[in-house]
C-alpha cells in the first residue's frame, strides 16, 4: 500500500518537519495539495463537485479538494491509500501495526483512523451490541510530550468506528472512497446547524453507515514545529525520553 503525505507548496518548511519527525518511514510519497482559487468556484460547480450554495474558507476547500482527489486515485488504481496530512506524526513500529489491522480486517473495510483529533471525543464500538465507548483524550499532554511519540512502540487493535474527527492519517479502500465520494459530493452546507463545514465532519456522520474503523490505542498523533526541534534538542542534550 502506497503511503502519500499532503504538503502545500507554500509549505516546504513543514514538508521537512515532517520527513524529520518520521524519518523511520523512507518510503512515504509527497502529494502536493490543491490550491483553491476563488476563480474555480464556477468550475468546481459545473464539474458536480460543490452545490452552488456551499461556501467554506480557501484553506478548508483546499484540504477537502486534495483529499478527494487521492480518494479518486484509489479508485481509478484500484489500490488502498494511506493518506497522512503533514503534521502527523507516526510511532516506531506504524507500519507493522498498521499492517496487522489491514489483515485482521481481512479487505472488508472502507477506511481506518490510524489517528483521530485529541480534542474531540472519539467513539468507537468496542462492545458490540451492548454499548458504545467514548474516548476522550488530554490534547496538551499530548502535544508536550509529541517529541518522543517517533521512538514509541504502541499495540494496537482496530474497533468498529462511530464518531471521530481528524483526517491526518487514515487508510482508505478503492471501495470506501466510492462510498465516500458518492456521500459527499457534491459538496453541500451542513443542514440545520449553524456548524462549520469541514471535510471529516460530514465523513464523521458517515462512519456508522459504513466499514469504518479506528485504531485504539493511536498509533498517529498530531505535532507542530516545537515537536521535532525539541526532538533533537532532547538527542543533543541525551537526557531521558519523557513518555506520554
Amino acid at each position: 500500500m502506497k503511503f502519500i503525505v499532503i504538503n502545500r507548496q507554500d509549505a516546504r518548511g513543514q514538508y521537512t518537519i515532517f520527513r524529520q519527525s518520521n524519518e523511520h518511514l523512507p518510503n512515504i510519497e509527497r502529494f502536493e495539495a490543491i490550491i483553491y482559487k476563488e476563480e474555480d468556484r464556477q468550475g468546481l460547480i459545473n464539474n458536480g463537485l460543490i452545490h452552488e450554495n456551499f461556501h467554506c474558507t480557501p484553506l478548508n476547500l483546499s484540504q477537502i479538494l486534495s483529499h478527494t482527489l487521492l480518494w479518486s486515485s484509489a479508485i481509478s488504481q484500484q489500490a488502498s491509500l494511506l493518506i497522512m496530512e503533514d503534521n502527523a506524526l507516526l510511532c516506531q513500529n506504524f507500519p507493522e501495526q498498521c499492517q496487522k489491522i489491514l489483515e485482521t480486517l481481512n479487505d472488508d473495510w472502507d477506511i481506518v483512523l490510524f489517528g483521530y483529533n485529541f480534542e474531540s471525543p472519539c467513539l468507537i464500538n468496542a462492545l458490540p451490541g451492548v454499548s458504545p465507548c467514548g474516548l476522550s483524550f488530554n490534547h496538551q499532554k499530548m502535544r508536550d510530550a509529541a517529541f518522543t511519540w517517533r521512538n514509541r512502540s504502541v499495540e494496537t487493535n482496530a474497533y468498529p468506528l462511530l464518531h471521530a474527527q481528524g483526517i491526518y492519517c487514515y487508510a482508505i479502500s478503492p471501495r470506501g472512497a466510492k462510498r465516500l465520494l458518492e456521500a459527499c459530493l457534491p459538496l453541500r452546507p451542513f443542514s440545520h446547524t449553524d456548524q462549520a463545514f469541514s471535510l471529516d465532519g460530514l465523513m464523521s456522520i458517515l462512519y456508522p453507515h459504513i466499514q469504518a474503523f479506528s485504531a485504539f490505542p493511536p498509533i498517529a498523533i498530531t505535532g507542530n514545529a516545537n515537536s521535532t526541534e525539541a526532538y533533537f534538542k532532547e538527542m543533543m542534550e541525551e537526557k531521558p525520553s519523557v513518555s506520554i
